[in-house]
C-alpha cells in the first residue's frame, strides 16, 4: 500500500496568471513524495466543465480519480493539497500522525474572512440568525486535507450538496467572496458532527505575510513544514514572487 498526494492543476481561463507558479509546487511535492515513498497525482483535466464547478471543488472526485488512474498498488491515505503550497524537503511525514483519521489544519489566519464564511453559509443554507459565529476555532483550511477510503462519504456529501445547490453556491461565492469548497465542507462536517483530527499549523502554514513568517530573511524556512501562499498582500504577482523565491531558496537554485 502507498500514500498519495493529489494536486489540482487545471488551467482556468477565468483566473489568468493564477497558476504561473503551480509547477514549482508540484516539483516540491514530487521531491517530498520520493523521499517518503509516496506518489503524486496531478489533476490537469477537469472532471466536469469548470463553468459548472470550479477546479478546486472537483478534487472531491478524488476516489473516482484514483480508480481511473490504474495505480499498480493499493492506495492507503490521500493528501489533498492546494497548488499554491510548497513543501519543505525535510517536512515530517504527516501520514504517520493521522491515526488514519480524516485530518486537516485549523484555519489560523484572516478571522474576518473566516467569520463571514461561517455566518453567511449558515444563514443562506439554514436560515439561522446572522450573528458572529462562535464555532470558528475548529474551522479548517482545505488547502491541506488527509483522507482515506473510510471517509469517502464526506467527499460524496460535498459533491451531492454542491450539485443540489449549484446556483446558490455560485451566487454565495460571487456575493460574499468567501471561498469555494472550504465553507461548504466545514458546514457539512459540523452539522453532521463528523470528527476532524486537527494537525499542527506546521502542516498548513497560512497567511504567512500577516504572521511575519514571510520576509526577506527567509526565516520561516528553518521550520520544515508546508508553506501555503494564500492571502499574500499584493495579489498574484506577489504570490508568484514568494513561491519562486521560496522554491529557489529551498532547492539551492
Amino acid at each position: 500500500m502507498k500514500n498519495i498526494i493529489i494536486i489540482i492543476n487545471i488551467k482556468n481561463p477565468l483566473r489568468p496568471n493564477r497558476d504561473d507558479m503551480y509547477g514549482l509546487s508540484i516539483k516540491s511535492w514530487k521531491n517530498w513524495a520520493n523521499l517518503n515513498n509516496c506518489e503524486v497525482l496531478v489533476l490537469e483535466e477537469p472532471v466536469v466543465p469548470i463553468e459548472q464547478m470550479t477546479p478546486i471543488v472537483q478534487r472531491h472526485y478524488v476516489f473516482e480519480l484514483i480508480e481511473n488512474s490504474n495505480f499498480e498498488f493499493e492506495v492507503d491515505q490521500i493528501c489533498m493539497v492546494d497548488a499554491d503550497t510548497i513543501v519543505h524537503p525535510q517536512c515530517p511525514n504527516f501520514f504517520e500522525l493521522t491515526n488514519h483519521e480524516f485530518c486537516a489544519v485549523h484555519n489560523d489566519g484572516d478571522y474576518d474572512w473566516l467569520s463571514r464564511s461561517v455566518e453567511n453559509y449558515e444563514f443562506e443554507f439554514f436560515k439561522t440568525e446572522k450573528v458572529q459565529p462562535k464555532d470558528i476555532w475548529n474551522y479548517f483550511n482545505t488547502g491541506f486535507m488527509v483522507t482515506n477510503k473510510n471517509f469517502r462519504f464526506i467527499h460524496e456529501e460535498v459533491l451531492e450538496t454542491y450539485w443540489k445547490n449549484e446556483q446558490l453556491l455560485r451566487d454565495l461565492q460571487k456575493k460574499y467572496g468567501v471561498g469555494t469548497d472550504q465553507p461548504l465542507i466545514n458546514m457539512i462536517v459540523r452539522h453532521n458532527n463528523w470528527k476532524v483530527k486537527l494537525l499542527p499549523y506546521q502542516f498548513n502554514m497560512q497567511d504567512l505575510s500577516r504572521k511575519n513568517i514571510l520576509d526577506e530573511r527567509m526565516l520561516f524556512t528553518k521550520i520544515p513544514g508546508i508553506y501555503h501562499f494564500n492571502a499574500i498582500q499584493g495579489g498574484h504577482e506577489q504570490v508568484n514572487f514568494w513561491m519562486n523565491k521560496t522554491f529557489n531558496y529551498l532547492f539551492n537554485i
